[in-house]
């Protein structure tokens, strides 16, 4: 909707004394209170604005201070000329009545046509009944007639009975608040009642028999008990909502229901003098005033009328939401339980306080509708336009307060439309607030522009157009109302903007040399205007169309003078907002006939090394083995415009490679070869954008692999091929035709015949037979050979490898010369076949077929057949040796000209990106690129390349023995493991030192490395060899390496001094160390004698030791480790086990290994052997063992000489003693006792011969007794 905020009313009534004294509220005299309080009346010759003003100060000549009153302002630009109505008479009976206060034009209604009445109330009435003046608050209305006055004549419209009486039960109509909402129709009088019945409230409708004024009916609700709900609080009456016939009441409750009061609106119908409800309509929200306003309209203009409800107390504060309107669309006289749509308005703006029909405002045939949104902002007016597809959620214009007067604070409190108050066919829109002002918008006239864009000619030659192209723009209108006469000149404004859809534009004006050109057209009707366009040169953009664009508004000067009411003709609005409307042309290109490039750009691409050579592939994707000695890496890309598979390959018109640059990679540039200007590239951030040509010639490439060898075009591509093709083919055929022709001949007449007449005669015997029979026979034997000859032939030949060839063979023979012979040749034919064409086929076919043949052919068919077989081999010769040339021609000359494309017509470059390793650590996991080719051209699918690398990270790690003992010495006395106390017993000190380095970023929580030890413990009889003392690292988070399993110091031993310094100390301290100790030890050795021969001993985990295996972890790592391991060498061993040893080398290994959880980590692992070299003490001569055999016969002599002298001694009484006896032994037992010294050597007397035979006690069993 367009309107024109023309008209602003002020009323302004001063009491007494001058002054304003007027309020409601903080307001000053307000001329709205609710929705119905402005009206557009129509006058027979003029239209006048009714506005009620509630709480206006009573007429001068009215016995009250307050009352409202209802104004009337003609249609001007005079904001004084409002007057007021006489509606209280002066003699009112204040005794009775009490009109102070009563909001008078709290409702203002009219019959909306010429001549009507118009209707006026105060809900806020009361009477004074009985002794005590109790006040009933019944209302009061107001008729009169279409001059404001009361006319007598009319007393039964203008002094109707009131439809609440103050007389009566209390609970019933004595509070009825008549008037709080009416209507008036051309026979209905309808009031809302809220306060009847306990505040249920009712609705009255009076209806007045238009042919006789005595005749009324009266309609109203009855008692239902549901207090408070406030039936009557808004009420309209319409026709086509329940029924096409009857009238239907609608009036909403906006307290409905008692439990959670979300009001309703009911629709009634009259049945006699009461209300039916029929349907009831709930609200949504608890105290949202659903019902507050009630209106129809048909919105889709399907003939019956739709039903809006306002809420203007709904909120959401989620959507921030304040006010809805609900939208109930009618179906055929019945409405849903729930809206069609819901308008929900913003935050505290009471949204749907007001809601008005506004009729057909644009005149598109679909009504429309306003509501007020009087506190949003300065408040505001939403305006709707009805549609055939119902109602958007969105309004179609927002009128704002404070864009028609800054007076405005609640514009849009009340609303009155559908009236066309100046004439021009557009109903207009009253809006009133509670500001003392009222505005009358009125409508625009709509008109339809319409546009047309024409460009010539279609397609442009780029080398010969100097403004060559015309550009013509024609506009004509008309109004929406479909009126044609008295038509003023209405002006646009137009702009045709040329090459849109390009960054920089290719054409330009000749008029203004620019690419825009504006200007503007008044007309009646139709008007034309002709521009001339050209190309900018040089011209590189070929292929995207030349689009011209054309907008348009409408221009007008508004008129300064403001004091005469404006002719609305003059200033019209467009039905709807233009859009643009466009056209384009075509710029001449090498593309077909439709202008239109169809490329076929392929591309593939891998990555490579500095030497070009693809990285290999595990389960189709490539594989980099990364180390930091890797400094560059290749990306190659292979792109062409090749014809494939049905698909053309024209010109790629601005054909650009986009490649996306891994986080892990830098570029470092481009390399190409041949022809370098093929391909530029730049870097956008983290893309590089590579324009491969403009246009990518049909049959390019971009390709590493073929280096440039010619760069020709169409002509000379074609000479090459047709050389190449002429020469090769020349060679080639004649080898051909040669073998072809040896090898068919043989065929034919040999073993193959049946193979070569299946294949030939189907399409060649035909013509053969029909030639040779012709000139034998007749043209009747021409019709019978086709099919005979057909029959013989493929029976023939398929005879000729089977068993009974003979027998059909004569069959067939027999059957061929009969008919021939009986039907061309007559008598002749009849006695020479039957005795001769079997002999004669029979030769004839076995030389040419097969030996099968040989017999039957030759007596039956030896003529006939030779002949036939002659032609027959001629034509199956030729026949065959042209479709062979034929094909080998073709196919030759079809693979030289696709080599010739391929390897010798091409524009060819090597494109090879190159990038530096930037950020590729441990978490790399891949590299990916996406890599997307684009043109102007037209191609479907050209769909982004993805080329990805997956990265295994090899560690350049080292390990180093740095530091080693040096060789080792033992010498002194054997020492028992029980007897040592400190390392230093053990024997000499050994010192390892380890170094460990990594080269890169350390490992961190990926992993960590650990260095396993095969460490030779002890000797294979598992005495200690090399004793555990400390491991001490450098360099990591744990200072020392405890393995399990009781490997360091197993014994418990005293560390020495050094051993217990911790920290890294040098190698010259640690040896210094070692050697005065080793000094110390040689201190203490003794003389032994000198062994005769002397060894060497290796001991290592194989043979002669056994290794206990550990593991030291270096957690937290950085860059760099030192493991010190101290050890002693077990002395007492080697003097054992090793004394005859001249040098014992011991043997163990260190390993460094890689623990980690991630696949793509790995490292090759590192070993270095631990070798000590040990001497026995140079300056000492150690024992040295004996030989075995030398011991056993040392021992035996020993024993034998011992025994000797031992016999010689006894022999002469050595071991008897004279000495008194110290201990004397007694026999214990019955028998006596006999004394026993160790003079007697410890040798037992004999028993008494007395005794022998009894049993005596052992011998063993002594008794001691010492003597002193």
């Amino acid at each position: 909707m367009a309107v024109e905020r023309q008209r602003r009313n002020k009323v302004r009534e001063r009491d007494r004394e001058g002054g304003r004294r007027s309020r409601v509220g903080i307001k000053p005299t307000t001329f709205i209170y609710l929705q119905t309080e402005n009206n557009l009346h129509r006058q027979p010759e003029r239209n006048r604005l009714l506005v009620g003003a509630p709480r206006e100060k009573a007429e001068p000549d009215v016995p009250a201070n307050r009352t409202g009153g209802v104004y009337s302002c003609p249609i001007s630009t005079d904001q004084s000329d409002c007057r007021r109505m006489k509606l209280i008479h002066p003699d009112v009976n204040l005794s009775e009545d009490l009109i102070e206060d009563m909001w008078l034009g709290v409702t203002v209604a009219s019959q909306g046509r010429p001549g009507g009445r118009v209707l006026a109330c105060g809900h806020r009435f009361v009477k004074l009944y009985g002794p005590l003046k109790i006040r009933q608050m019944i209302g009061q209305c107001y008729l009169r007639g279409n001059d404001l006055q009361y006319d007598e004549a009319d007393m039964n419209w203008q002094n109707p009975d009131q439809p609440c009486s103050h007389l009566g039960d209390v609970r019933a109509e004595v509070m009825c608040n008549m008037g709080i909402s009416a209507s008036i129709t051309q026979t209905d009088v309808i009031v809302g009642s809220p306060g009847s019945y306990e505040w249920q409230g009712n609705v009255h409708v009076s209806w007045m028999n238009p042919d006789d004024i005595f005749h009324t009916q009266r309609s109203s609700f009855p008692n239902m008990k549901r207090r408070s709900i406030y039936i009557g609080y808004s009420v309209i009456q319409a026709r086509r909502l329940l029924s096409e016939d009857d009238v239907t009441i609608v009036t909403g409750a906006p307290k409905d229901s008692r439990e959670d009061a979300r009001g309703s609106v009911l629709l009634a119908v009259k049945q006699k003098d009461q209300l039916i409800v029929q349907q009831t309509l709930r609200g949504e929200q608890t105290g949202s005033y659903f019902g507050n306003v009630v209106t129809t309209t048909d919105l889709n203009n399907d003939g019956w009328n739709d039903l809006l409800v306002g809420a203007p107390f709904y909120f959401h504060r989620q959507q921030e939401a304040g006010g809805a309107v609900y939208v109930y669309m009618n179906s055929g006289g019945r409405f849903d339980s729930g809206p069609s749509v819901v308008l929900r308005g913003p935050a505290r703006s009471a949204f749907g306080m007001s809601v008005s029909a506004a009729g057909d405002l644009n005149q598109d045939g679909f009504q429309d509708f306003a509501v007020g949104a009087p506190f949003h902002e300065t408040g505001s007016v939403m305006i709707w336009t009805g549609s055939s597809e119902g109602v958007s959620t969105e309004p179609s214009q927002v009128i704002r307060g404070s864009s028609v007067s800054p007076r405005f604070r609640t514009f849009g409190f009340s609303l009155s439309a559908g009236l066309d108050v100046d004439g021009n066919q557009y109903p207009d829109l009253l809006v009133g607030s509670l500001d003392d002002t009222v505005a009358l918008l009125r409508t625009r006239p709509v008109v339809h522009l319409n546009k047309t864009l024409r460009v010539s000619p279609d397609v442009v030659d780029s080398n010969s157009c100097d403004f060559c192209i015309q550009v013509e723009v024609c506009f004509s209108y008309i109004f929406s109302t479909g009126e044609k006469k008295d038509r003023d000149n209405i002006t646009v404004h137009f702009t045709v903007a040329a090459d849109i859809t390009s960054l920089k534009s290719r054409l330009r004006f000749h008029d203004n040399r620019q690419s825009v050109y504006s200007g503007y057209l008044s007309m009646p009707t139709r008007r034309c205007k002709s521009l001339r366009v050209g190309l900018l040169t040089p011209l590189r953009e070929k292929v995207e169309p030349l689009v011209f664009s054309l907008n348009v508004s409408l221009y007008q000067n508004l008129p300064k003078k403001r004091n005469v009411i404006q002719d609305l003709k003059r200033l019209p609005v467009l039905s709807h907002t233009p859009r643009p409307i466009r056209t384009q042309i075509h710029i001449q290109k090498a593309c077909g006939s439709d202008n239109c490039c169809h490329s076929n750009l392929q591309m593939t691409a891998q990555f490579t090394d500095e030497n070009q050579n693809p990285f290999s592939r595990q389960k189709g994707s490539q594989v980099l083995h990364y180390n930091s000695s890797i400094n560059r890496l290749f990306l190659e890309v292979n792109v062409s415009n090749t014809p494939s598979l049905g698909r053309p390959a024209e010109d790629a018109h601005n054909a650009i490679l986009n490649i996306s640059i891994p986080p892990s990679l830098i570029y470092s540039g481009v390399r190409t070869k041949g022809n370098a200007s093929a391909a530029e590239c730049s870097v956008d951030h983290t893309v590089l954008l590579c324009e491969l040509g403009n246009p990518f010639k049909s049959n390019q490439k971009v390709n590493r692999h073929v280096p440039s060898l010619l760069s020709v075009n169409t002509a000379v591509c074609t000479t090459v091929c047709t050389a190449v093709c002429t020469a090769v083919c020349t060679t080639v055929c004649t080898a051909v035709c040669t073998a072809v022709c040896t090898t068919v001949c043989t065929a034919v007449c040999t073993t193959v015949c049946t193979a070569v007449c299946t294949a030939v005669c189907t399409t060649v015997c035909t013509a053969v037979c029909t030639a040779v029979c012709t000139a034998v026979c007749t043209a009747v034997c021409t019709t019978v050979c086709t099919a005979v000859c057909t029959a013989v032939c493929t029976t023939v030949c398929t005879a000729v490898c089977t068993t009974v060839c003979t027998a059909v063979c004569t069959a067939v023979c027999t059957t061929v010369c009969t008919a021939v012979c009986t039907t061309v040749c007559t008598a002749v034919c009849t006695a020479v076949c039957t005795t001769v064409c079997t002999a004669v086929c029979t030769a004839v076919c076995t030389t040419v077929c097969t030996a099968v043949c040989t017999t039957v052919c030759t007596a039956v068919c030896t003529t006939v057949c030779s002949a036939v077989c002659l032609y027959c081999s001629l034509f199956c010769c030729l026949s065959i040796l042209l479709s062979v040339l034929l094909s080998v021609y073709t196919a030759v000359c079809s693979a030289v000209c696709l080599y010739c494309r391929t390897h010798l017509c091409l524009f060819q470059v090597q494109l090879l990106i190159i990038f530096q390793p930037s950020d590729i650590s441990l978490d790399t996991r891949q590299i990916l690129s996406l890599l997307q080719l684009s043109t102007l051209s037209e191609q479907s699918h050209l769909s982004p390349v993805s080329v990805s690398m997956m990265v295994e990270y090899s560690l350049q790690t080292s390990l180093t023995l740095t530091s080693s003992p040096g060789p080792a010495s033992f010498s002194g006395h054997v020492t028992g493991e029980s007897a040592m106390r400190k390392t230093e017993d053990v024997g000499s000190l050994l010192l390892f030192t380890f170094q460990v380095h990594i080269d890169g970023k350390p490992l961190g929580h990926l992993g960590n490395l650990e260095v396993e030890f095969k460490w030779p413990r002890v000797v294979s009889n598992g005495k200690w060899l090399l004793y555990l003392t400390d491991i001490q690292i450098h360099g990591a988070s744990e200072p020392r390496c405890n393995p399990p399993g009781n490997i360091i110091n197993t014994l418990r031993l005293v560390l020495s001094k050094e051993e217990t310094k911790r920290g890294r100390r040098s190698l010259d301290e640690e040896e210094a160390d070692a050697e005065e100790e080793l000094e110390e030890q040689s201190e203490n050795t003794v003389l032994h004698l000198q062994g005769q021969k002397k060894k060497s001993y290796t001991l290592d985990c194989v043979h002669g030791a056994e290794c206990v295996t550990f593991v030291c972890p270096l957690i937290n790592m950085s860059d760099s480790a030192t493991l010190t391991i101290k050890a002693r060498l077990w002395n007492s061993t080697l003097l054992e086990d090793y004394s005859d040893a001249k040098s014992v080398l011991v043997r163990g290994r260190a390993t460094l290994k890689l623990q980690t959880n991630k696949p793509t980590i790995n490292m090759e692992t590192h070993s270095t052997e631990i070798e000590v070299h040990i001497y026995p003490d140079s300056g000492q001569q150690v024992v040295s063992s004996a030989p075995l055999w030398i011991i056993v016969v040392s021992v035996m002599a020993g024993v034998l000489l011992l025994g000797l002298i031992s016999l010689l001694l006894w022999k002469c009484g050595f071991f008897v003693r004279r000495a008194a006896a110290l201990h004397q032994g007694r026999i214990l037992g019955k028998h006596k006792l006999q004394p026993y010294t160790d003079s007697d050597g410890f040798l037992i007397q004999d028993r008494p011969p007395s005794s022998r035979n009894r049993k005596s006690p052992k011998h063993w069993l002594t008794s001691w007794t010492e003597s002193h």
